[in-house]
């Protein structure tokens, strides 16, 4: 008998690890793109049986912007491997869900797209 495993399940296990970032594109609401110098990573770590966890400590600095992101929490994907739901988790209380995009994801690639509640773009490409 042949068994198969499920797309979500290959995804986990292609996020699994450590990805360091390689690019990073903000698009503010009225649509002007800024590309940071930036440095940092996101570490992903899969669990058949508890929650998946994630931290990510990115840093970007440009003439019009600048700033960083440090977080952990959980994060899930759905079953057509298209969003990336990350939960933050400050203080031990779990936050609002962040939904990414997924538009790459391969065993050494992973491109996503958060869109802010101030209607900017983040688009941020990581490799491991």
């Amino acid at each position: 008998m042949l068994f198969a495993c499920s797309k979500s399940n290959r995804a986990y296990k292609k996020l699994n690890g450590t990805f360091q970032i390689v690019e990073y594109r903000y698009q503010s609401p009225e649509g002007f793109s800024y590309f940071p110098t930036t440095t940092g990573s996101v570490f992903f770590e899969s669990h058949e049986e508890a929650d998946n966890a994630y931290s990510l400590s990115i840093s970007y600095s440009h003439p019009q912007i600048n700033g960083s992101r440090t977080e952990a929490g959980i994060y899930t994907i759905n079953d057509e491997v298209t969003n990336l739901m990350v939960t933050p988790i400050v203080n031990g209380s779990k936050q609002d869900v962040m939904n990414h995009a997924i538009h790459v994801l391969t065993q050494n690639d992973l491109k996503i797209e958060y869109l802010d509640s101030l209607g900017a773009r983040h688009f941020y490409v990581f490799e491991k």
